[in-house]
């Protein structure tokens, strides 16, 4: 019994990060949203490859239209957190969408970036 109040705490515990995350992203401060890209690989192993696969990338899709500092630092985190989860069934595919709206981007450093990340995929 103790055992499952421990993982609902923690289960709790990163939802509340995981939700940090998504307002720090949504910060109006340049800063702000930096920082928080820059923290998404220790979020990414603090919640698992199954979380990551499954919340975490679809609120990166969202968070694409950004300044071009922040988007090459989330191009470099999701490279990290790929790597992080290597070997977890089809969790490269779960990036793709992040990675093809970093590819969209209008400056060609996000673009060369990304197709860094690519290679690694």
């Amino acid at each position: 019994m103790q055992g499952n109040k421990g993982e609902e705490e923690e289960h709790m515990k990163t939802t509340q990060d995981t939700k940090a995350m998504q307002e720090r992203l949504a910060s109006e401060d340049v800063q702000v949203r930096l920082g928080a890209v820059r923290r998404l690989p220790q979020l990414a192993a603090k919640i698992g490859p199954a979380r990551t696969r499954d919340e975490l990338f679809e609120v990166l899709v969202g968070a694409t239209n950004d300044e071009a500092d922040v988007l090459v630092a989330l191009a470099d985190a999701v490279q990290e957190v790929v790597e992080q989860a290597s070997g977890a069934p089809d969790f490269p595919q779960c990036a793709l969408g992040v990675l093809e709206e970093l590819a969209g981007a209008e400056e060609a450093e996000v673009r060369e970036r990304t197709a860094g990340v690519y290679v690694h995929l």
